[in-house]
Parts: structure tokens; C-alpha cells; sequence
């Protein structure tokens, strides 16, 4: 007896609401980097290449207290 799998295919034209979130979620970090200041920006960037894959700027609490801070630009 065989194991059959069915593999789902989605149009890759149609964007979901995964894509369209996650697109709002770069271009909240793009935000936030941009927000921060010389001293600020150099951590990051020292986490990001010290964590490598395990980094996510999005659970950082410096990017979770500017999302906070700024709620009123993102509705």
C-alpha cells in the first residue's frame, strides 16, 4: 500500500493574509531600524549577526515597545 500525498498549490499572484501581514511586518522593522540611534542601531546589528536564524527583530523588546509607542501609525 502507498502513502499518497496532495500538495495544496495556491496562486502565487494572490497575496494572503500571512503575506500582506508579513509585509507589514518589514516594513515595521524598516521603520524601527531606521528609528534607531548610532549606539542602538550597532547592537542590533550585533544581536542579528551574533543570533544569525534565531534573531527575530519582532520579538526584540526595543521593537515591541516602538510598536507600542507608535500603534497610531499602523490602525
Amino acid at each position: 500500500m502507498q502513502n499518497t500525498v496532495f500538495v495544496a498549490k495556491s496562486d502565487p499572484y494572490k497575496m494572503n493574509n500571512n503575506d500582506h501581514d508579513n509585509e507589514i511586518n518589514k516594513k515595521m522593522i524598516d521603520l524601527y531600524i531606521q528609528s534607531l540611534n548610532e549606539k542602538d542601531l550597532k547592537a542590533y546589528l550585533i544581536a542579528k549577526s551574533h543570533l544569525g536564524s534565531t534573531f527575530a527583530a519582532e520579538k526584540s523588546v526595543g521593537f515591541l515597545k516602538w510598536k507600542q509607542n507608535n500603534a497610531s501609525l499602523f490602525g
